[in-house]
C-alpha cells in the first residue's frame, strides 16, 4: 500500500509545479511512504493522519485467502520512505478460528483522525464478525481504537500502542496451535476484576495456573511453556485452558505436538 502523505502549494515564482507534462494545479508532492509487509496479505481501505508532532498514522484492512478480515495500523516518524514503526493488528479476524462465511471481506468506512487534546490518533473501521452472513443483524461491527506512539527507540515492538476498550469478555484461540514447546493465550476484559487462567489435561486435572491476580479492563496475553506447576515438561497431547473473570468462564482446547 502506497499513499501520498502530504501535499503543499507550489511557491515558485511562476506559480507552477516542475513535473513535465503535468497540468499546473498549484500543488506538488511533499512526502510519501510505503507499507507492504511480506506476508502475502492484502491491505486497503486505508485512512491516514498526521499530528502536530509530525507523527503519521495509517489504518487499513488486512485480508487474504488465509487471513480473515482484520484491522491494522502502521506509523512513521521522520523522513523515512516506509512506515518505520511497523504494524500493529487492532482486530484479528482469525481470533477464534471461526469459518469466515461473509462473501464481502471488507467494511464500507475507514477514518483516521487526530485528537486535538493530546495528539493521539483515533481510528474507526467497519469489520465483519467471524461466522456470520451478510444481512445478519449482528453480522457487522465497528472497531474504534485510540493509538499513541511510545517514545522508546529501543523497543521496536512497542512503538505503536493501541488502547481499545473491549466491550465483551473474550478468550482467543492459542497461537500457534498445535505448538511445541510454547504458545500464547490472549484474552480481553471489558471491566476490571480478578482473573485466573488455568491449564488442564485431557482428564480434566489442573496442571498449571498461569494467572491469578487483578487486571484492569483491556487486552492481555500470557504464554505457556508446556510445563506444569512443578516445572516438569508435560507430554504431547490435548490440553484445555480456562479463563475465569468474575462470572465469566470460557474453556478452549489446544494440542501439544513434539
Amino acid at each position: 500500500m502506497q499513499y501520498i502523505g502530504h501535499l503543499h502549494r507550489c511557491l515558485s515564482p511562476a506559480g507552477r509545479c516542475s513535473a513535465p507534462g503535468r497540468q499546473d494545479r498549484g500543488w506538488k508532492l511533499f512526502k510519501e511512504s510505503t507499507v507492504a509487509p511480506p506476508d502475502g496479505d492484502h491491505r486497503w481501505m486505508g485512512s491516514i493522519a498526521m499530528n502536530l508532532k509530525g507523527e503519521t498514522c495509517l489504518g487499513y484492512s488486512i485480508s487474504s485467502q488465509n487471513t480473515y478480515t482484520s484491522i491494522g495500523v502502521s506509523g512513521r516518524r521522520g523522513e523515512s520512505t516506509f512506515m518505520n514503526l511497523g504494524e500493529y493488528v487492532v482486530y484479528d479476524g482469525n481470533v477464534d478460528g471461526y469459518v469466515q462465511r461473509q462473501t464481502a471481506r471488507w467494511g464500507d468506512y475507514s477514518a483516521m483522525a487526530v485528537d486535538p487534546v493530546d495528539d493521539t490518533f483515533w481510528y474507526t473501521q467497519e469489520h465483519a464478525y467471524p461466522n456470520s452472513f451478510i444481512g445478519e443483524r449482528f453480522g457487522w461491527g465497528t472497531k474504534i481504537a485510540q493509538i499513541r506512539f511510545i517514545r522508546d527507540d529501543e523497543d521496536l515492538d512497542k512503538k505503536i500502542a493501541v488502547d481499545m476498550m473491549p466491550l465483551t469478555y473474550q478468550l482467543a484461540q492459542n497461537e500457534p496451535n498445535p505448538f511445541n514447546p510454547e504458545t500464547e493465550i490472549r484474552f480481553q476484559l471489558p471491566e476490571a476484576g480478578r482473573v485466573t487462567v488455568k491449564i488442564f489435561n485431557s482428564l480434566g486435572q489442573e496442571i498449571r495456573q498461569l494467572i491469578d491476580q487483578h487486571y484492569d479492563a483491556g487486552n492481555y496475553s500470557v504464554s505457556w511453556d508446556s510445563r506444569d506447576d512443578h516445572g516438569k515438561t508435560v507430554a504431547s497431547g490435548t490440553y484445555f485452558y480456562e479463563l475465569q473473570a468474575g462470572t465469566f468462564k470460557q474453556v478452549k482446547k489446544m494440542s501439544l505436538v513434539k
